[in-house]
């Protein structure tokens, strides 16, 4: 006949036993984890700005859309623009040399962009791409990739209206 102890000690064994391997089943599932959130070495990443060599066809969203409010051509171009896009609000946008307006782009290629005008007026509609890096001042700053619009506003912004 089975006593009481050997009852609780039969308890405490299954209770080791399924502890350890729960605990296993949690390191195994870590394991897996890691290894599915590692980066992977042998996807292409490019690091030109669109239009300028990088994936071919390939083009992320502007985070920057909006119209232009001012434009200061001093050291840099710079622009400001009202963005109501992914970054909100007014930020200074600068245009570097390496900032691209599709020029080298055959106009019929699928991705539906070239030649993007340079000639950058308040009341002007925009698109841009910035680098990511966004200087949190007000107006907040950053520094243009790639400028995929670019046009007159089909009508006169109010504070230009005398």
């Amino acid at each position: 006949m089975i006593t009481s102890s050997n009852r609780i000690k039969d308890k405490i064994k299954e209770m080791y036993c399924l502890k350890r391997s729960i605990v296993l089943l949690m390191l195994i599932l870590m394991a897996v984890a890691a290894i599915g959130c590692s980066p992977q070495d042998d996807a292409p990443v490019s690091k030109e700005p669109p239009g300028k060599g990088g994936a071919a066809g390939c083009l992320v969203a502007p985070d920057i859309e909006g119209v232009v409010l001012d434009v200061e051509n001093g050291d840099a171009l710079r622009v400001l623009v009202d963005s109501d896009a992914e970054i909100k609000g007014e930020i200074w946008v600068t245009i570097t040399e390496e900032t691209s307006f599709f020029e080298d782009v055959d106009p019929d290629s699928s991705i539906g962009i070239s030649d993007v005008s340079r000639d950058f007026k308040a009341g002007n509609e925009v698109a841009i791409l910035s680098d990511g890096m966004i200087l949190e001042s007000y107006p907040m700053q950053t520094t243009a990739l790639a400028v995929y619009q670019n046009v007159a506003a089909e009508t006169t912004p109010p504070e230009q209206i005398k």
